[in-house]
């Protein structure tokens, strides 16, 4: 069992020469890369985690010698998951997280902490992280708004039903909240704005992605809905008051786009565009083969046919069983679509990148695939950021499960169309945390440039939030 701690902190062992050293010492006539509160909470390393990686990637700003892994005041908890991490760049450069919280049933949680990783207590003072008001509930996703505030999208287990409903919250910029921001979408309400025959029975409703757009604040969540046993993609569009928007779809929900011969289907990532366009990607079953799908709707909720033209929907050509897990727009001229995931053949898992045309939807580069190595069972990209101070810079991260099913954190640099081997020169950098499972769901960069990756380690039956930081 792990040592109980209010923080764990890592020492590195780098590959080179087998050097382990200990946390990183800042010395006090240095000036700080960022602001430090000599209020703070001292850094005490207790059993620490040892980590693993290439000579120099990890960055010594963060945490200690580039990693944190804390769980915060949930001793013991089970489910103690990041499940996404954002920015927020223009408040003081928070890092914010959320996923889930202590043990069976866990708790939506969302936490702020400085960049250099440590909690910051400034967000819902006086401790730094807020726990959902509603209980059984997990967070699946997060985006922040033009006023920093915090969109989070997730589920929720809803007695009596003892079935999952999506479940949006919006928190203030400085963590406190939701109040009324909370809305909840379940079974009724999307038979009521649908054309499903009334009484259908809803299996479960998930929210995978959100999104806000940039003009308005508009929030997109997007995810799919269960009938009988087969899933459905489901979209919906919310005023930045959390309410449905009644401009799209059918009174704010689009829950009938479906990709033309698939028996099941769910939408894994979303991101709209600067005209309000929202681009989504995610895994549809057609004839028993699992495929990659991105889709492009118009800001009313219908289906925009100049993407993939006339079809408004573009299958990708990835091998195998194939999903598409996350999408960015990269802001670098020309714009351009950016979709990752993973594809599936002959039992070994890559992970796949694709670059769209940001106007029409046509195919610029890919699908690239970065194949696993002799010992390496899976790699799968779930997540992507693009860099705020270098438009044509993205850091793409996943999970790397090993022959002997040992799960490490990795990441890829993708500079223009092509991932950077000066990054690694296998085309990753894969993160191990020495004697646990290491699940990373979510990336972001801080404003210096340097990728943070989040998600949980894993041993026997503990999980405890996990970042990691890596030089730019």
């Amino acid at each position: 069992m792990i040592k109980r701690t209010s923080l764990l902190l890592v020492s590195a062992l780098l590959f080179y020469g087998s050097i382990c050293f200990s946390c990183h010492v800042v010395n006090p006539c240095e000036p700080p890369v960022f602001p430090v509160n000599p209020c703070d909470p001292p850094i005490i390393e207790v059993d620490p985690i040892v980590i693993s990686i290439p000579n120099g990637k990890l960055n010594p700003t963060f945490g200690s010698g580039g990693a944190v892994v804390t769980e915060l005041n949930f001793p013991g908890g089970s489910q103690n998951h990041i499940n996404a991490i954002g920015f927020q760049l223009t408040n003081t450069g928070r890092l914010v997280m959320t996923g889930t919280a202590g043990n069976v049933p866990s708790t939506l949680i969302v936490a702020g902490f400085r960049p250099t990783g440590i909690l910051d207590t400034s967000f819902n003072p006086p401790i730094g992280y807020n726990i959902s008001p509603v209980p059984r509930t997990v967070a699946k996703a997060l985006a922040i708004n033009t006023n920093q505030e915090i969109v989070i999208t997730g589920n929720a287990i809803v007695s009596p039903f003892d079935r999952p409903f999506l479940l949006v919250f919006k928190y203030t910029p400085i963590g406190t909240g939701p109040e009324d921001n909370v809305l909840a979408i379940n079974g009724k309400e999307i038979i009521d704005r649908s054309s499903i025959p009334a009484g259908t029975i809803f299996q479960n409703i998930i929210g995978n992605a959100c999104a806000s757009q940039k003009s308005n604040n508009r929030i997109v969540v997007a995810g799919y809905y269960t009938i009988a046993g087969k899933n459905h993609n489901l979209i919906a569009k919310l005023t930045n008051e959390v309410k449905f928007d009644p401009t799209f779809a059918t009174d704010g929900i689009q829950a009938e786009f479906m990709i033309p011969g698939s028996s099941s289907s769910q939408i894994n990532g979303v991101t709209i565009q600067d005209d309000g366009k929202i681009v989504v990607v995610g895994m549809a079953v057609i004839n028993g083969r699992e495929r990659a799908f991105v889709a492009r709707l118009n800001a009313n909720g219908s289906l925009d046919f100049s993407f993939n033209h006339p079809f408004g929907y573009k299958l990708l050509d990835w091998d195998g069983n194939a999903s598409a897990n996350a999408v960015v727009i990269k802001p670098a001229t020309p714009e351009k679509i950016v979709i990752v995931g993973q594809s599936t053949l002959h039992g070994i898992t890559s992970a796949v990148y694709q670059i769209l045309n940001y106007s029409d939807g046509s195919n610029l580069v890919g699908p690239v695939f970065i194949s696993p190595s002799t010992n390496v069972k899976t790699l799968e990209f779930n997540a992507i950021a693009t860099d705020p101070t270098a438009a044509s810079i993205s850091y793409i991260t996943g999970t790397q499960t090993l022959n002997s099913g040992k799960k490490n954190f990795f990441c890829s640099r993708l500079i223009g169309n092509a991932i950077d081997t000066s990054f690694s020169p296998t085309g990753y950098v894969t993160i191990d945390f020495i004697g646990y499972n290491a699940i990373a769901n979510g990336v972001t960069v801080r404003p210096d440039g340097s990728p943070v990756i989040g998600g949980y380690v894993q041993r026997d039956n503990d999980t405890l939030y996990a970042m990691a930081c890596l030089r730019p």
